[in-house]
């Protein structure tokens, strides 16, 4: 199974949402925008921060991005929470921070990913270049997920490294979290996909 089944809750009527994938020579160009139809605020869960090496200070990345190999010839990119190991014992679990959409407003990003694509997520080290396997993909699923202010026990709190961008929390995250995807047919991708121990799905 690759399929996030486990957020299962439409989206549709609560936001309306595009996207558009083309590839350049040395980029995955994606863009995409998210318009909030619902009454309440919205949280998009996709900012996954960079740390400085020296003084582990972190700084938003927007192009940072969950990328995970799909069946049949696919890779999913994923603005949302990053599927979970499930061979590791773990006692705290990444949560991306987020940018807040008011009622009636819109989130438009417009990111850069490096060609080849690499397999990401931040539960992983990466690999050496040499070490990932090399294969091609013709399809592409874009997921983004998000949270309404109106779950049970919503909390939003608002980074000190960065304006407008809070780390949020509610009491069943996983199941309050709600997605929308688009998928897109592309003219092959080169992908390095990781040859070890790696969980692509939530």
């Amino acid at each position: 199974m690759t399929e996030e089944n486990k957020i299962a809750e439409p989206a549709e009527n609560d936001v309306e949402f595009s996207s558009k994938i083309e590839i350049g020579k040395e980029n995955l160009s994606v863009i995409f925008e998210l318009r909030n139809k619902s009454k309440d605020d919205i949280y998009v869960l996709d900012i996954f921060p960079i740390y400085d090496l020296e003084t582990m200070k972190p700084s938003v990345n927007l192009n940072n991005t969950v990328v995970v190999w799909d069946e049949a010839e696919g890779v999913r990119l994923i603005r949302g929470l990053p599927p979970y190991p499930r061979e590791k014992s773990m006692s705290v679990f990444y949560t991306p921070y987020s940018s807040k959409i008011s009622p009636g407003g819109t989130l438009k990003r417009n990111l850069e990913l490096p060609l080849p694509l690499v397999e990401f997520n931040p539960y992983y080290s990466p690999l050496e270049r040499g070490k990932y396997d090399s294969i091609t993909v013709s399809k592409i699923k874009l997921y983004v997920h998000f949270l309404k202010s109106s779950v049970e026990g919503f909390e939003a709190k608002e980074v000190e490294f960065a304006k407008d961008v809070f780390f949020v929390k509610s009491k069943f995250l996983l199941r309050d979290i709600q997605k929308v995807y688009k998928e897109q047919s592309v003219g092959p991708v080169k992908l390095l996909k990781y040859p070890e121990t790696f969980t692509r799905s939530l």
